[in-house]
Order: C-alpha cells, then sequence, then structure tokens
C-alpha cells in the first residue's frame, strides 16, 4: 500500500522581495519595457500560475542574472474568470455571460503585477529604474509579512 504524505507548514524564505506595480500596459508590453529599463531578460514561463481552486491563471514570466545568481519573476494578480448560467435558454432576453476577477493576492487588489526578487540590494534601485516607465501610474514596496497565503508565491 502506498503510504501518503502530508505536508502541514509550507515555509517561505524571508528574503523575498516584493514589488506591487499598477499600470494600463497588458503583461508583454510591460515586460518588454521592464526588460529595457532594468537591462534584463524576461521570458513566458512555460507554464502559468495556476490555482485550481479558484480556476484561475495567471501569467507569469522570469529573468535570471546570471552574474549576480538572483531570479526575477513578474506576474501577473489579475485574473478576469467569466462563466454562463447553468442553463441556457436561447429564448431568454437577460441570458449573457458573468465575469469576475480574481486575485493571486487578495491583500493587495490594486496592483496589477507584481515583481518578486531575492534580491535586497538592488531592490530600492529597480523600483526607482520602474518609476522612469511612464506607463505605470503606481509602483511600491511590498511587505511579505502582509501576505496571508504565501503558498500562492510558490511557482515551481
Amino acid at each position: 500500500m502506498p503510504r501518503k504524505y502530508i505536508l502541514n507548514d509550507i515555509i517561505i524564505e524571508d528574503s523575498i522581495y516584493l514589488i506591487g506595480i499598477c499600470s494600463v500596459l497588458d503583461n508583454f508590453n510591460l515586460v518588454y519595457k521592464l526588460n529595457k529599463q532594468l537591462n534584463l531578460n524576461f521570458v513566458r514561463s512555460k507554464k502559468d500560475i495556476d490555482l485550481p481552486k479558484e480556476k484561475a491563471y495567471y501569467s507569469h514570466f522570469i529573468a535570471k542574472n546570471k552574474s549576480k545568481e538572483i531570479i526575477y519573476d513578474f506576474f501577473s494578480n489579475k485574473f478576469k474568470k467569466i462563466s454562463s448560467p447553468d442553463k441556457l435558454n436561447k429564448l431568454d432576453l437577460f441570458n449573457y455571460h458573468f465575469s469576475k476577477e480574481v486575485y493571486l493576492l487578495k491583500e493587495y487588489k490594486e496592483a496589477d503585477y507584481f515583481l518578486k526578487s531575492t534580491d535586497q540590494k538592488y531592490h530600492q534601485k529597480i523600483i526607482n529604474s520602474i518609476r522612469n516607465i511612464p506607463q505605470i501610474s503606481i509602483i511600491y514596496n511590498v511587505n511579505s509579512n502582509e501576505i496571508k497565503n504565501k503558498e500562492n508565491l510558490i511557482f515551481n
């Protein structure tokens, strides 16, 4: 009989540095601008961030700084879930689809995207560089201790 192991506590390093970003740009355009501004090479991850419980998918991009061995993750915070009524009646005048926004980090609903890194030394410099992108309306440092569902930040 196979054994079943249960992981009770998820431990996440304290060395996670998150930046919240609000922008009108879609993810590909913003990643392009981040690549130019930060001199990084973000590429689309093979798998999006998947939350099966919510039935939501979030775009995910990765950049690796080989000289400093730092990994950067750029990911969306919002997913628009479109659902239709259970029973469709073609003669019904008000038969339409419903949309609902689902968030990866619910505490930060105002953020459209996040930039996650393990680099404390250049964290403030990254924030200052991103501020030079005109299509970004708000950028701020996120306190990782305030995040309730830290397991959503494990992407591997």
